[in-house]
């Protein structure tokens, strides 16, 4: 849910493309790495030592990636949520 928001959000404001960079030349195509690995590892029917060892390490690559995902949202969405908190003050002022 979080990377098809953070495409939607690319698309809509193309102005957060540069913000985004990590998360298109850098995040995905090790989100795609992290996903052969397994991938290739679930086709065995017994896994070694070595593949639990492997199968760790990719669940520690994929707990980074999902803060990276994170942070690259809150990069992303940035200019929204400034706008949004700008249009709450103007609304809280017109209310005083």
């Amino acid at each position: 849910m979080l990377v098809k928001t953070i495409f939607r959000e690319i698309t809509e404001t193309p102005r957060n493309m540069l913000e985004a960079k990590d998360f298109l030349y850098v995040h995905l195509p090790e989100l795609k790495q992290a996903s052969v690995r397994v991938s290739k590892l679930s086709r065995k029917s017994r896994l070694t030592k070595k593949d639990e060892a492997q199968l760790a390490m990719i669940e520690r690559e994929l707990e980074y990636l999902q803060l990276a995902f994170r942070q690259d949202y809150l990069l992303v969405t940035q200019d929204e949520r400034q706008r949004l908190r700008k249009i709450k003050r103007d609304l809280e002022k017109d209310n005083e």
